[in-house]
């Protein structure tokens, strides 16, 4: 289960849920506006983390992330990941990690910390990750890589007729994406989510669902017995930020 302190009332919901139940949980410390990383900030780290776990009535998270991956190349950043690092000593969780949104962070990350778990956004039309080779570095520093946004917020999965104007220009992508799974007698969704799946230095996806069906389709999607060849889908790729990442959307 992937959740935030920043992410409304969740933790108190899933705590709610998994009372009593040993889950993997991943939480992540809160985002600082501030320009440096000062005595307060690690404090309200501190005080977080514990809080989090409290509200998801567990012992100890899977894992602690930076939930801003910027927040450590601030000034005081390398006290703020200390810090992190001494919580996790302390018990409070089992890895650290960080959520990247490039692959210049990734670099920048490796430079100066030693981190357990990495997420990145990944996508059968968002392939930096994985043909920069950042992928591989990552896996031979023997760090765990969740994915997300493997749907791109649900724009892989909307009807063609509904998808909204901005993305005009790469609609001829889109439109490739549906005919390729339509050819593989595949729903846009199986593929998708297969595509991801079979990237062999993936270790984990993380997806939202809305409702108890999207949670088994996506089940009875991964339990296809079916793979896709990753190479074939080169031509799908968009270079544009612009349209792979969702923060820049202007919808």
């Amino acid at each position: 289960l992937d959740t935030a302190t920043s992410y409304g009332n969740s933790e108190e919901m899933l705590g709610q849920i998994i009372m009593g139940r040993e889950w993997r949980v991943i939480s992540k410390a809160p985002r600082f506006s501030q320009e440096d990383i000062c005595a307060e900030q690690l404090q309200q780290m501190k005080v977080s983390v514990k809080a989090s776990l409290k509200k998801l009535n567990q012992q100890q998270l899977y894992g602690l992330f930076i939930h801003r991956c910027d927040d450590l190349f601030k000034p005081g950043g390398a006290q703020l990941f200390e810090e992190a690092r001494a919580l996790q000593k302390a018990g409070y969780a089992q890895k650290l990690g960080v959520s990247v949104y490039s692959v210049e962070q990734v670099d920048k990350v490796l430079q100066d910390f030693e981190v357990d778990i990495v997420q990145i956004p990944i996508n059968i039309l968002d392939q930096r990750f994985l043909s920069s080779g950042c992928l591989q570095k990552l896996k031979s520093n023997f760090i765990e890589v969740h994915a997300r946004s493997v749907f791109m917020q649900g724009l892989l999965l909307m009807s063609l007729n509904s998808i909204p104007s901005y993305f005009n220009p790469i609609k001829e992508k889109l439109n490739n994406f549906a005919q390729r799974a339509s050819d593989l007698s595949l729903s846009k969704l199986e593929l998708a989510i297969k595509f991801v799946n079979d990237i062999d230095e993936i270790d984990q996806m993380v997806v939202g669902v809305n409702t108890l069906d999207q949670i088994k389709e996506i089940v009875e999607a991964l339990s296809k017995n079916i793979s896709v060849d990753i190479e074939n889908y080169k031509d799908l790729v968009i270079n544009d930020p612009n349209y792979y990442n969702p923060s820049l959307w202007k919808i």
